[in-house]
């Protein structure tokens, strides 16, 4: 992706988000009213409102997006609209589950995150570039800030799994002879 191209989506996909929430917003408050989603789904814990998300998605995918563009002299970025895409699928994967109710069949979200954490093993999948798409893919059935703490808890997992765990892999493959 060319520097010009990301310039633009750092500035066109926050206003993007930013309306399409927008519009989500209005049809809530017309017609059932804006919802606030709780943490681990229990009315006893903390709940968020789903204004929080005219501020918190647009910031997020400006910062995340500035964070590739930081990157963009150190590596290839032919892959990014792959990238974020990837992410956004399986994002819209685990919130379509959700409004169709396969949250009552919870082994089938148990594979899916194992499938991720085993895919973050050969993909890095901690990189900003899937952030963004995971949590707009997410955010307009999960509310705005559960799906940015599911995708920083993400994030900081598979930053493990690649970073650290597939670094120790590849040093037991090729472990030195001198113990």
């Amino acid at each position: 992706m060319k520097t010009k191209t990301l310039d633009k989506l750092q500035y066109i996909l926050p206003l993007v988000v930013l309306i399409l929430f927008s519009c989500q917003l209005a049809w809530d408050y017309h017609h059932d009213g804006i919802p606030r989603h709780y943490l681990l789904h229990d009315p006893n814990l903390p709940s968020f409102s789903n204004w929080w998300g005219l501020l918190t998605v647009p910031l997020v995918s400006f910062f995340l997006i500035y964070r590739s563009r930081q990157r963009i002299h150190k590596n290839n970025w032919q892959l990014v609209p792959y990238e974020s895409r990837l992410l956004f699928i399986l994002g819209l994967i685990v919130a379509v589950s959700f409004s169709i109710g396969f949250n009552q069949d919870w082994a089938y979200l148990h594979y899916f995150a194992l499938s991720l954490i085993v895919a973050s093993l050969f993909i890095p999948l901690y990189k900003s570039e899937f952030l963004v798409g995971f949590i707009i893919g997410m955010v307009f059935t999960f509310g705005a800030v559960l799906p940015i703490i599911i995708g920083i808890v993400y994030a900081a997992l598979f930053a493990l799994c690649y970073l650290v765990i597939r670094k120790g892999m590849t040093w037991l493959v090729r472990k030195p002879e001198k113990i």
